[in-house]
C-alpha cells in the first residue's frame, strides 16, 4: 500500500467506508489486479511496452471501462482501439 487504506477518520459509525488507497508492486496473478474493487482504489503495475500495457488491460474478464491518457494523439488513438472494455474514456476518467 503506497497510500491510504483502513478506515476513514470521521466516517459514518455504520456502513463499509475505506479510505482512497493506491497499491504498488501489483503483479499480474494478484486478486487486486484481477478483480474490479468497487471503491476510491488503484492498483498501479508498471510496463514497458503498448503490446504489454494492452495485454495486461485486457486480461480481466470484466473490462467495464477503460481511461487513456496521452498527448500523443496518434497513441492513445491506437491503444483505445486495442482496450477490449465496455467503454473508453480518452484524456478523461468520466
Amino acid at each position: 500500500v503506497l497510500t491510504g487504506g483502513g478506515r476513514p477518520a470521521g466516517a459514518p459509525p455504520k456502513g463499509f467506508w475505506v479510505a482512497p488507497t493506491v497499491f504498488t508492486g501489483v503483479t499480474p496473478n494478484m486478486k487486486i489486479w484481477k478483480e474490479e474493487i468497487f471503491g476510491p482504489v488503484l492498483s498501479c503495475m508498471t510496463f514497458k511496452t503498448e503490446e504489454q500495457a494492452l495485454a495486461l488491460a485486457n486480461d480481466s474478464w470484466a473490462g467495464l471501462g477503460s481511461a487513456v491518457l496521452s498527448a500523443d494523439q496518434s497513441r492513445r488513438e491506437r491503444i483505445a482501439r486495442g482496450l477490449k472494455s465496455g467503454i473508453v474514456w480518452i484524456n478523461c476518467s468520466q
